[in-house]
């Protein structure tokens, strides 16, 4: 697992929420750096799995059936949208739509 300080997250659409603010079981738009990434296996599957930050918390992207999404790296600037969970008992979204932004 590679980590990277978290630092500016760059200029914010009007509906994007901090990851705290993030209301459970509803639809966000979060953005924010990646702080950490792993490739591993969820019930015997490849799943890729991204810790986004930002000024308020974090939050774990599961993206199932990928082993490596290209750009989506310790560092990249960020924004996902998506319903937010929760995976043993942190905050997650899956397979959420993302896009990687340019760094400010």
């Amino acid at each position: 697992m590679h980590r990277e300080p978290v630092s500016s997250i760059g200029p914010t659409p009007p509906n994007r929420v901090t990851i705290a603010e993030a209301p459970h079981r509803g639809v966000a738009v979060l953005q924010g750096r990646i702080r950490s990434v792993e490739s591993s296996s969820i019930a015997a599957s490849p799943a890729y799995r991204a810790e986004l930050c930002d000024e308020s918390g974090g939050v774990t992207l599961l993206f199932y059936g990928r082993r490596k999404i290209e750009g989506l790296d310790p560092g990249a600037l960020v924004r996902v949208e998506r319903l937010v969970g929760e995976r043993h008992g942190y905050l997650a979204m899956a397979n959420p739509s993302y896009e990687i932004l340019p760094s400010p």
